[in-house]
């Protein structure tokens, strides 16, 4: 799942990398390739119109998906955090925590890794940032993400 080329001789420890599962990428391909398919044999134009705007929501979160193919990575030096439109890069030294949270989703209890941050040099606590991911976002248990990435982050 790592798209990043990492010279691991040189940070020393294998890089790991999280990100969406690919299935819900191909998912969303299917579900567009069957409004593409619908267009082409609908037989009114609001069908058409229907269909149409499918095919092209189907596209978008495709190329979105594909541009969040890592959204989390970590190496010897830090962590990098993949957005849609951007790359973060956090040192070690600037992550203030991570850890496994409890949320109530839908009914049920799921965890979300948070990573605390502080923002550039900012020795102002108000100036920290907060990420936070959930098991969607990196195809994996949080809580083992969070586990790994505290036994990575030098002390």
């Amino acid at each position: 799942m790592d798209n990043h080329s990492y010279d691991v001789s040189r940070h020393g420890v294998d890089p790991v990398a999280w990100g969406p599962r690919r299935a819900w990428q191909g998912g969303a391909a299917a579900v567009g390739a069957v409004a593409l398919g619908w267009v082409l044999i609908a037989p009114n134009t609001e069908d058409r119109l229907v269909a149409g705007v499918l095919a092209l929501v189907s596209v978008a979160v495709v190329l979105g998906w594909q541009r969040l193919r890592v959204r989390l990575a970590a190496d010897a030096d830090g962590l990098t955090v993949g957005t849609l439109f951007a790359r973060r890069r956090l040192a070690w030294s600037r992550v203030n925590q991570v850890r496994a949270v409890p949320a109530g989703r839908f009914g049920r209890r799921v965890f979300v890794v948070e990573i605390e941050a502080r923002r550039g040099d900012s020795t102002d606590p108000l100036d920290d940032e907060l990420f936070v991911f959930g098991a969607s976002d990196l195809g994996a248990d949080p809580a083992d993400v969070a586990r790994t990435l505290n036994a990575r982050r030098p002390l």
